[in-house]
């Protein structure tokens, strides 16, 4: 059912600087969430990062990212708005030019999101690091919803990099992947629709 959850967890950028960062988007589709079959409003998935922000190399925050409210539709401030969130439709996401909130506030969801420069400018040493030993610090993930939802989206061409170099996670069957893409760990299950699920908004998982 959609409470369940599916996610992508990338290892080998712990340590990074959210500062380093150049690029961090990915791609998505849906063709069923827990919106409106007509118009925006649904969740696709989305990205978490987790975060030192005190220099003890362990996790103190998270920093979620929801295409949903980065559309200029939130009363939020957006300067960068990008294209509402829709169905049957390939849309990417910027995250370095979206808003965000964080698990321990003081941004949260809907208006209450921030650009993510404005985390940044707060927490400028903050650095992505592991949420548990051997899972990495990255995720891309959907479900945490009701059980009555039903959700069919997919994730594809998830970019990351910084001032040293980056990665393109292309999934297509017949992609050849960078050395590194073994470490993006995708774990596969199968929700209502076979297919992955999305997070009911406000609930944080």
């Amino acid at each position: 059912g959609g409470d369940q959850s599916v996610q992508a967890r990338l290892l080998g950028y712990e340590g990074t600087l959210l500062s380093s960062l150049t690029a961090l988007q990915y791609s998505t589709y849906a063709t069923s969430w827990n919106g409106p079959l007509v118009g925006p409003g649904g969740q696709l998935p989305y990205l978490t990062l987790y975060v030192d922000t005190n220099g003890d190399s362990t996790y103190d925050d998270r920093i979620f990212f929801e295409p949903e409210y980065s559309n200029g539709n939130y009363g939020n401030g957006d300067p960068n708005p990008q294209a509402p969130a829709g169905l049957g439709m390939w849309q990417t996401w910027d995250v370095l030019n979206g808003m965000v909130y964080n698990q321990n506030g003081p941004y949260g969801p809907g208006q209450d999101a921030v650009p993510f420069s404005t985390y940044l400018a707060a927490n400028s040493t903050a650095r992505i690091v592991e949420s548990a030993p051997g899972i990495g610090g990255i995720r891309i993930a959907t479900g945490f919803a009701s059980d009555t939802d039903d959700f069919n989206t997919n994730l594809d061409s998830f970019v990351i990099s910084t001032s040293l170099g980056g990665a393109t996670y292309d999934f297509e069957p017949a992609a050849v992947p960078e050395a590194s893409a073994a470490l993006f760990a995708a774990l596969i299950s199968t929700l209502s629709l076979g297919a992955v699920g999305v997070r009911r908004r406000f609930k944080r998982a």
